[in-house]
């Protein structure tokens, strides 16, 4: 008992001192920027659902591919590929097109993303760390799967998952969470940058299987913040696809 209460108390401790650290950090780094934001015109809300509809297919496409037991495995992954890429192309169609990317003359260094990132580092860790600690606790599922699963792929589905998990689906998910629903709640006044950047955020988070809730929205309140002080959907997506690499790099290693 009183070691269970030492681990949750030295866990919990860790948690807040990264918060802390984190906070600290972000708060003199936003001195140094500016909010960049990118007007996007926020589509019919009956568009938006419609598009985000798309994003509970993945378990009814999954009967169309070769079962596999791996989850890690890229014919497990495709399916989530197709219904953002579906999302996606459901919006490109029928909403004005945003503008993502800044012209050259107008783009602000990546310096601020990176900066931003490793910043927040800390609380990102001592979350994972609390979010693990707790599902361990409680019998609830909090592994990351596909990172888990990638080890025991023969090389050929390895070389495909991480293709897809690196740098396709970062991308979609950045231009479809970040590009479309974020930067047009963020440029709505009805709503505002703030809760754009929840309901942003818990849906990218809740887009994930559910051993990643926690951890994927927090990482979305960060991509999202990036983006409204950027204003360019590069950082975003650079970030998303060198956290991806990072984490599969450090498994590996580990």
């Amino acid at each position: 008992m009183i070691a269970d209460l030492l681990l949750w108390g030295g866990r919990l401790a860790l948690f807040v001192a990264g918060c802390l650290l984190s906070a600290l950090a972000l708060a003199r780094l936003a001195r140094r920027g500016r909010e960049r934001p990118a007007p996007v015109a926020l589509p019919h809300p009956l568009l938006l659902v419609a598009a985000l509809l798309f994003l509970l297919l993945p378990r009814l496409l999954l009967n169309f591919f070769p079962a596999t037991a791996n989850p890690a495995h890229p014919w497990n992954l495709l399916p989530v590929a197709i219904a953002l890429a579906g999302a996606l192309l459901t919006l490109l169609l029928f909403a004005p097109r945003p503008r993502w990317f800044l012209p050259p003359s107008e783009r602000p260094s990546l310096r601020f993303a990176f900066s931003a990132y490793f910043a927040a580092l800390p609380a990102l860790l001592g979350l994972l760390m609390f979010w693990i600690l707790l599902g361990e606790q409680t019998g609830f599922n909090t592994r990351h799967e596909i990172v888990r699963g990638f080890a025991d792929l023969p090389p050929l589905p390895a070389a495909l998952t991480l293709l897809l998990a690196i740098l396709v689906m970062p991308v979609l998910e950045e231009m479809l969470f970040r590009g479309w629903i974020f930067a047009g709640l963020a440029s709505d006044p009805r709503t505002g940058p703030l809760l754009a950047l929840a309901i942003s955020s818990l849906a990218f988070g809740l887009s994930h299987a559910p051993a990643m809730w926690i951890p994927a929205t927090a990482l979305g309140v960060l991509f999202g913040w990036v983006q409204w002080r950027v204003g360019d959907l590069r950082a975003p997506i650079l970030l998303h696809v060198l956290h991806n690499a990072g984490v599969f790099l450090l498994t590996e290693l580990l």
